[in-house]
């Protein structure tokens, strides 16, 4: 497509190449890629189950190793919260009713005591204009991460200071540090700092253990330029191109910066209480150590086949990946088994699917004939197909994400991430700018497209471990009551 000199002058103020806008636009006339699920993962079918006695090893497992390894804990944070309280400038609703209904046991309620004083009975349309307008808290605008979760009755945690009591709990690795990586939105990123550095010196207590957080964005250079109905770019009154942020997918550039043994990863809203979090601490340390002894198996296989031996170790290295991963698609020589063992790693808990809505486990099956376990996405499946529908239909499991990555090789050596993505995983979206109907590109989800290469475990993890709060009334849950 030809460029204007202005043109030209945006994308290079963004770090987008004409050559990356052409490729995105050609993605546009080619629309959605749905892939070919083979079958749902279940249990003993894609999805490991523990029992006691394994829980107890590889808890112990990771226990024994942590204080000799790089641990990181990943949480994406750049989301607002305006979501959380979408429902409250809309109309009479259930949800808005029975918000009312509970007004002071929001964890958040003591702010509107300093405010109103203690008089219970206050208006409620003047409290939620002072929870969401910018005269009052601003919780429309602040990040998700900021907003009170949980009321302890002497303070109110924040799902961020939530998060670093979490990560004391089970992410503390070599030299007694634990390393915190945010994703957050630019403009709240010093205010996020200046909160996690005070609310770290709280926790601490002056005690030997640190923490070293590391704040990131969500880069412009991954934005997608928005089209028109017709695929032709869109522009705005001023005549610009307008590029939109890429979706969570573009994070996998933010994951790339980190270089540890194990990364642990999950969103900013599914956390709880202190006193209701020992199981999930519990399966954290569990998952770690299932990670860790696939790592050992899987380095000591590279490292075989890599030797002058390698013959020896292709039998071993079959019935490993046969028991882990799929053989499906993959050829039995030593090169072969090499490409598909020298990957990043991710062990991902999965809860039973109560309906929550999200991405699932699944066996997908590619062109090239290989077949591997990925989390899938409800718009990736051609719903046209009664065969894709009927696979969809037996699903019996849910991804909370709740991930635990090995992003380095045996050499120690750190992967490149972005090798690792398949690009064609792409979602085209309808939104609007302005009243006008616009197509927007989505980048491959950053645990469905953005890993769609990596090697993937499947873990049964309770139900109890997983607390989303999408919106505020899932604060009135018994899990988020201290």
């Amino acid at each position: 497509m030809t460029w204007s000199e202005e043109d030209l002058k945006q994308m290079k103020e963004h770090g987008v190449s004409p050559e990356e806008v052409d490729r995105q636009l050609a993605l546009y006339k080619a629309g959605n890629t749905l892939i070919q699920l083979q079958d749902a993962c279940t249990l003993g079918n894609g999805i490991q189950q523990l029992s006691e006695k394994d829980l107890v090893e590889l808890v112990g497992r990771f226990e024994q190793s942590q204080n000799q390894l790089d641990i990181c804990k990943f949480v994406p944070a750049s989301g607002a919260a305006s979501r959380m309280f979408q429902f409250l400038f809309e109309g009479a609703s259930s949800a808005k009713a029975r918000f009312e209904q509970a007004i002071n046991h929001f964890p958040f309620s003591k702010k509107w005591s300093e405010k109103f004083g203690a008089e219970l009975s206050l208006n409620t349309q003047e409290a939620i204009v002072f929870l969401l307008s910018e005269e009052g808290l601003n919780y429309a605008d602040k990040p998700k991460g900021m907003i009170g979760f949980h009321n302890y009755g002497h303070e109110v945690r924040t799902a961020f200071e939530e998060h670093l009591f979490e990560g004391k709990a089970y992410a503390q690795g070599r030299h007694q540090k634990i390393n915190f990586h945010f994703t957050v939105a630019p403009k709240y990123a010093k205010e996020i700092e200046a909160h996690l550095e005070r609310a770290w010196n709280k926790i601490a207590h002056g005690g030997d253990v640190q923490a070293q957080f590391e704040l990131s964005v969500q880069s412009p250079s991954t934005d997608t330029i928005a089209v028109n109905e017709d695929n032709t770019p869109f522009r705005n009154d001023a005549g610009n191109l307008v590029f939109r942020p890429g979706g969570h997918g573009a994070l996998i550039h933010n994951l790339d910066q980190i270089d540890a043994d194990l990364i642990f990863i999950k969103n900013i809203d599914n956390v709880l209480p202190e006193q209701h979090s020992e199981l999930s601490t519990q399966y954290k340390k569990a998952l770690g150590g299932l990670s860790l002894m696939l790592l050992d198996q899987i380095h000591e296989l590279v490292e075989g086949l890599n030797s002058q031996a390698k013959q020896d170790f292709i039998v071993p290295a079959l019935n490993f990946i046969d028991r882990w991963f799929s053989l499906e698609g993959t050829a039995h020589t030593p090169e072969a088994l090499l490409q598909k063992l020298n990957k990043p790693l991710r062990v991902c808990g999965m809860v039973k699917n109560l309906g929550e809505p999200g991405g699932g486990p699944f066996w997908v099956k590619y062109p090239s004939g290989r077949v591997s376990s990925q989390i899938v996405e409800k718009a990736q499946i051609n719903l046209a197909s009664r065969d894709q529908e009927s696979i969809l239909a037996s699903s019996t499991h849910f991804n909370p994400v709740d991930l635990v990555c090995a992003v380095r090789n045996h050499n120690k050596e750190k992967f490149d991430l972005t090798k690792f993505v398949d690009r064609s995983a792409h979602f085209i979206a309808r939104k609007s700018i302005k009243g006008k109907a616009i197509k927007a590109l989505e980048l491959p989800g950053l645990w469905n497209g953005g890993m769609a290469f990596w090697n993937t475990v499947f873990v049964e993890v309770p139900l109890d471990t997983f607390s989303p709060v999408k919106t505020v009334n899932d604060l009135l849950r018994p899990e988020h009551q201290v």
